[in-house]
């Protein structure tokens, strides 16, 4: 019992050691307490995985004039095109696009980080024998992609200098 204890110990010292984090969890600068994000009617999804995600990493989602931060979603597409198609004339292989188009305001609503751009794109092989499956699969990825955005976007906040002297739009070197 006692070794079992002392080797989940050790396992766990080494993760932390080694720099391993959840998934998911992202360092943000230190001091940004409050978002409020701003999406389209289009980005409500994207929006809502981005809102999960900024609670997980600490981040109160508040209204825009107690927020230190606005990021506004511009736009979010998603997409799906054939890449391959079989010998029986059928579709065989899709390729899914998400781009979102985003920006981040201060709380005085200066511009620190101007409209970005993200973008994924996976393909899946498709079963005509199996539509239904595919398109729950279809769907899973889609929400993978979304998640995959929403972190490339707090990512984005890493960078960021909040200092409240420093140039309104830079990014730190």
């Amino acid at each position: 019992m006692m070794r079992g204890v002392l080797f989940a110990f050790g396992a766990a010292l080494l993760l932390t050691a080694c720099g391993w984090h959840l998934r998911g969890t992202v360092t943000l600068p230190e001091g940004l307490d409050s978002v409020h994000l701003n999406n389209l009617s289009d980005a409500q999804l994207l929006g809502r995985t981005l809102e999960q995600l900024l609670v997980a990493n600490g981040v109160e989602l508040s209204r825009p004039a107690s927020a230190q931060l606005t990021i506004n979603l511009i736009d979010y597409e998603e997409d799906r095109r054939v890449v391959a198609i079989g010998d029986n004339t059928l579709v065989t292989e899709y390729e899914l696009i998400a781009t979102a188009d985003f920006s981040v305001e201060d709380s005085e609503g200066g511009i620190i980080l101007p409209p970005s751009d993200v973008s994924v794109i996976r393909s899946y092989q498709f079963d005509q024998d199996n539509v239904l499956g595919m398109e729950e699969e279809q769907q899973l990825i889609l929400t993978e992609m979304r998640r995959e955005i929403a972190q490339s976007i707090v990512r984005r906040l890493r960078f960021l200098n909040l200092e409240p002297n420093a140039p309104a739009a830079a990014l730190q070197p």
